[in-house]
């Protein structure tokens, strides 16, 4: 995976999304499905709710890393009044391209880089203003 603060959505291999996508789809049933928008294609519509049960999203990467997607990083607002949502993830075209996560998921999350023993590690904070 790459960590790319210049890409806005994470893009993830087809078979790593499908699995994540279904189980989203279990998760989010209660929800009426709607047509996707631009690269996101697992979208509702929530114009007859005031409230939704966003599910956890986690990221888990070799050596036991884990990534928790704050809330605000998991549903893409489509229209400003929320009543259009997306799952703000979206497949690359192959499976061996590599992922990259982008910063919509990055909210709330400082990204910590340790060069000298090759590691990244990802810590919860407070980033709005």
């Amino acid at each position: 995976m790459i960590i790319d603060s210049g890409t806005v959505i994470t893009r993830l291999p087809p078979t790593v999304y499908k699995g994540v996508k279904a189980e989203f789809l279990k998760q989010f049933s209660g929800y009426p499905f709607k047509q996707g928008v631009s690269i996101l294609d697992t979208c509702f519509d929530l114009s007859a709710y005031e409230e939704v049960n966003i599910p956890t999203v986690k990221m888990q990467f070799e050596g036991g890393g884990e990534m928790e997607v704050d809330v605000t990083g998991v549903l893409f607002i489509v229209k400003s009044d929320a009543s259009q949502v997306c799952l703000a993830l979206a497949s690359l075209q192959y499976d061996d391209e590599i992922g990259i996560i982008g910063n919509y998921q990055q909210k709330n999350t400082r990204v910590i880089y340790d060069i000298k023993q090759s590691q990244v590690g990802f810590a919860k904070e407070t980033c709005s203003f």
